[in-house]
């Protein structure tokens, strides 16, 4: 019982450090956004620094992009090309918006400014191209799906923690939300067995991954009925083979 109690700590400390961290992230982005808008810059920059390095690994573009536009209004203007740069070299398509924001005009008498704003539109054109191949009235379908998918995940972890699991409410959220798992999962296999397992190149990186979520969210009978069709998917880079893997691992579970 020690050995396997042990065994469970191991496997969980990693669960909950990465927990803590990613609220550590979420408090301090917060703050930064409270303090960019009462226009205290360098206090906003600091924050979204200490959010950086709070340990949670997943930054957001949104956030370092938040970084910069505090760094270039604080007079920090090393760093606030460092952060641009960063979310450039990340894929960051709107140049448009690049161009317009006023909140990082300070930069534009920079010599570094010039070839900012080409890797941002050589990243518009690349994301311009690859989005006209893409199947449109698909991905509006899979948008939706990923939304119904996702909220009321995020909805129930937090009431589960607040109320209980074995509280109505609770309860009366899991309803709705097999409910909508089964409707979602009527969508995508629709999709499936017409199309195929569509890659981001068609259905962009979001719609591909939404196939993903939503077979792995069903029962475990479409689980096994489509992984074949997923194997296959990976071995055209139509799809993520670490999404495989977490499939697989639930199959086996199952």
């Amino acid at each position: 019982m020690k050995q396997l109690l042990y065994t469970c700590l191991l496997f969980l400390c990693p669960l909950y450090l990465h927990a803590q961290a990613n609220i550590e992230y979420k408090r301090l982005t917060t703050e930064a956004e409270a303090l960019y808008n009462n226009k205290y810059y360098k206090e906003a920059a600091e924050s979204y620094l200490a959010a950086f390095h709070s340990g949670y690994k997943m930054l957001s573009v949104r956030d370092i992009y938040g970084a910069a536009c505090a760094m270039a209004q604080a007079g920090m203007t090393d760093s606030a090309f460092s952060e641009l740069n960063m979310v450039a070299n990340a894929g960051f398509p709107e140049y448009e918006h690049l161009m317009a924001d006023t909140d990082l005009a300070s930069l534009h008498a920079d010599a570094r400014w010039d070839a900012l704003c080409s890797k941002v539109k050589e990243n518009k054109d690349k994301k311009d191209k690859e989005e006209a191949n893409y199947n449109k009235a698909l991905i509006a379908i899979l948008d939706t799906v990923y939304t119904d998918d996702q909220a009321d995940r995020s909805q129930t972890d937090a009431m589960a923690g607040k109320l209980g699991r074995d509280s109505k409410e609770f309860k009366e959220l899991m309803k709705a939300r097999r409910a909508k798992d089964s409707v979602n999962v009527l969508k995508v296999t629709k999709i499936l067995d017409q199309y195929g397992w569509l890659g981001p190149d068609v259905v962009s990186p979001q719609g591909s991954r939404t196939l993903f979520l939503v077979i792995q969210h069903a029962h475990l009978e479409t689980q096994e009925k489509y992984l074949s069709m997923m194997r296959e998917a990976v071995q055209h880079k139509k799809a993520s083979a670490s999404n495989l893997a977490l499939l697989e691992d639930r199959v086996a579970m199952g």
